[in-house]
C-alpha cells in the first residue's frame, strides 16, 4: 500500500467537494422549478400560514369583543331612556293628578263659597225642614229666591261631582 500524497488527498477532497456542489446544484435547480418540494419553503409556508390563522383569530376576537362592548353600551343606553321615560312618566302623572286635585280643590271651594249656591243649599234644607210639604209640591213649585226646576238640576249635578270627584 502506497501512501497517498497531499495532493491525491487534496484533488480527491475537491473532487467530493465537486460532487456535493453538483448534487446540490440539481437539487437546487428541482426546488427552483418546484418550490412546494422543498422542506425549508414547506416549513416557511406552515410558519406563514400559522401566523395568518393568528392575526385572523386575533382580529376576529377583537371585532367580537367590540360587538359586544357595543351590545352592552346599547342595552344601557335603552336601559337608561327606559328609566328617564318612566320617571318623566310618573313626574306627568303626578303633576296631572295634582292639577286634578288643585281644580277640584278650587270647584269645592268655588261652590262652597258662592252666594248663589249657598243660599239654595240654604233653601233646600228650610224645604226637606218643612214638615207640612210633600216632595212632589216642592218640585213642582218653584223657588222663593228665583231659582227654577233647572237650578235644582244643577245643584244636584254639582253634589254628584262633589261626592264622586276625582283625587
Amino acid at each position: 500500500m502506497k501512501k497517498a500524497t497531499k495532493e491525491e488527498v487534496e484533488a480527491k477532497l475537491l473532487l467530493k467537494k465537486a460532487k456535493q456542489l453538483v448534487s446540490a446544484s440539481d437539487r437546487m435547480q428541482a426546488i427552483a422549478l418546484a418550490p412546494e418540494t422543498d422542506p425549508a419553503f414547506a416549513k416557511e409556508a406552515r410558519r406563514h400560514d400559522a401566523a395568518d390563522r393568528a392575526t385572523r383569530t386575533r382580529l376576529m376576537n377583537q371585532y367580537r369583543s367590540e360587538a359586544d362592548m357595543e351590545r352592552r353600551e346599547f342595552r344601557s343606553k335603552r336601559a337608561q331612556q327606559a328609566n328617564q321615560r318612566r320617571i318623566t312618566d310618573e313626574s306627568d302623572a303626578r303633576a296631572y293628578k295634582n292639577t286634578l286635585r288643585h281644580a277640584s280643590n278650587a270647584l269645592q271651594r268655588q261652590l262652597n263659597t258662592d252666594p248663589i249656591l249657598r243660599s239654595a243649599k240654604a233653601e233646600e234644607q228650610r224645604r226637606r225642614a218643612a214638615p207640612g210639604r210633600t216632595a212632589t209640591a216642592t218640585a213642582s213649585a218653584p223657588s222663593s229666591k228665583g231659582h227654577s226646576q233647572e237650578g235644582d238640576e244643577v245643584l244636584r249635578r254639582a253634589r254628584n261631582l262633589l261626592k264622586n270627584a276625582p283625587v
